[in-house]
């Protein structure tokens, strides 16, 4: 019985088999390649942004006082704040769903979402900006001094 199956295959089908999955193997290994390359490329940019913003205070921090670093950081949290919320989420899903539809070729589909996501955030921004200066007017602006730096 085991000389039978040795004697169907033949030297040239093992060897098409092997060289068949060393390809696929190959295939599957550049694949990965290139998406670390891609992650890699993402996580320096991140990297990247976070020195920078880190430099960039602690050249601030240097150069102003204690109580006028005190006011941007606090405007600039206030910022950030309104600019995640008004991202309503956009950003994070536009990586599943532009990278869904771009691999099932739907192009339509990535061009309606991009389009719907830019109408959604310049309104709900627009939004966040008239409550952030309406807040200001209100509240913060008689407590505050005015600070020139």
């Amino acid at each position: 019985l085991l000389s039978r199956r040795l004697a169907d295959f033949s030297a040239p089908d093992i060897l098409a088999n092997e060289t068949q999955n060393v390809f696929h193997f190959y295939m599957r290994l550049e694949k990965l390649y290139s998406m670390l390359g891609s992650s890699a490329l993402i996580f320096g940019c991140r990297l990247a942004g976070a020195i920078t913003v880190f430099a960039t205070q602690l050249i601030m921090a240097r150069a102003m006082g204690a109580h006028e670093l005190g006011i941007y950081v606090l405007a600039f949290s206030w910022c950030l704040l309104f600019s995640t919320l008004a991202g309503l989420g956009f950003p994070a899903a536009s990586l599943r769903f532009i990278g869904e539809h771009l691999g099932n070729n739907e192009h339509g589909l990535v061009k309606g979402f991009i389009h719907f996501a830019r109408r959604s955030v310049i309104l709900s921004s627009s939004v966040a900006a008239v409550i952030a200066v309406v807040f200001y007017n209100k509240t913060i602006k008689s407590t505050l001094q005015t600070f020139w730096i």
